[in-house]
């Protein structure tokens, strides 16, 4: 396999078919289910991307985004948000 990312989305399916899609297109894949998760699992010596949904409950994607967008050591990480609609 390719390079690992991070997938955080609080969808299970979304999950599931972002994985299979990333997958057919060489990457390796770790997904969780929360930024609260997200901010844990997050290694930036290993996730060369993070894919993550817009709106989650508990710390949502911007949030987790903004953080990881001031840490000097892992701003450098591309962030994808994506969202699923929802009243945007």
């Amino acid at each position: 396999m390719g390079a690992r990312v991070l997938i955080v989305d609080d969808d299970a399916t979304g999950r599931i078919y972002l994985r299979r899609l990333l997958a057919q297109a060489g990457y390796d894949a770790d997904a969780v289910s929360s930024g609260e998760e997200a901010l844990v699992r997050f290694q930036p010596e290993k996730h060369r991307v993070v894919f993550m949904d817009l709106m989650m409950p508990g710390i949502d994607g911007v949030e987790v985004c903004k953080r990881i967008k001031e840490n000097p050591q892992t701003q450098h990480i591309p962030v994808v948000m994506f969202t699923k609609g929802g009243g945007l």
